[in-house]
């Protein structure tokens, strides 16, 4: 299993689907090509992560077999029901005042079944905790879309951190 790491006192939650390879391995969240990913974008966008809290909605990476190769694969919706208490009680002991879902699988997670990303700027929505959330992509996408799309994708995620880093300002004095 892998739990969430940083700052156990911070006020930024970021929230990602689930442990991959690396992960699995290590026991901590965001550390392989991901993990690089989102300590660039947090650093473009004014945060150390070290003053953050990174998770998952699902504590197991969840994997598929296939030619003799064992491959990551996108949590089922029973494994994020399973994990929902998990969740719960990581929230209620960060007490984070803004919660940025990285991924799609997350911001259905936790903020709607119906949440999509498509054709939409960084916005605060509600979460299911009833804290402030934000939704951008997954830092993993950014190996997946075209050399010309990756700084669309970028300036998105940069946006949905200042976004959340302003949040924290405005209701703790940051």
């Amino acid at each position: 299993m892998v739990f969430g790491d940083g700052s156990p006192v911070s006020r930024i939650m970021i929230v990602g689907e689930a442990p991959g390879r690396d992960e699995d391995k290590s026991g901590k969240p965001f550390v392989g090509l991901a993990g690089r990913g989102l300590n660039r974008v947090l650093e473009m966008a004014g945060l150390a992560r070290e003053r953050v809290w990174v998770t998952n909605v699902v504590r197991c990476r969840p994997t598929v077999m296939r030619d003799a190769f064992v491959y990551n694969r996108a949590p089922r919706a029973s494994e994020i029901k399973a994990c929902d208490p998990w969740m719960a009680a990581e929230v209620e002991c960060i007490v984070p005042e803004v919660i940025v879902c990285v991924g799609l699988v997350a911001g259905r997670a936790l903020i709607s079944n119906c949440f999509d990303l498509l054709g939409t700027s960084p916005i605060l929505r509600s979460s299911k905790f009833g804290i402030p959330a934000v939704a951008t992509y997954h830092p993993a996408y950014m190996a997946r879309v075209s050399r010309a799309d990756k700084p669309v994708i970028e300036r998105h995620m940069v946006e949905a951190f200042v976004l959340a880093r302003s949040v924290v300002s405005k209701c703790c004095g940051v």
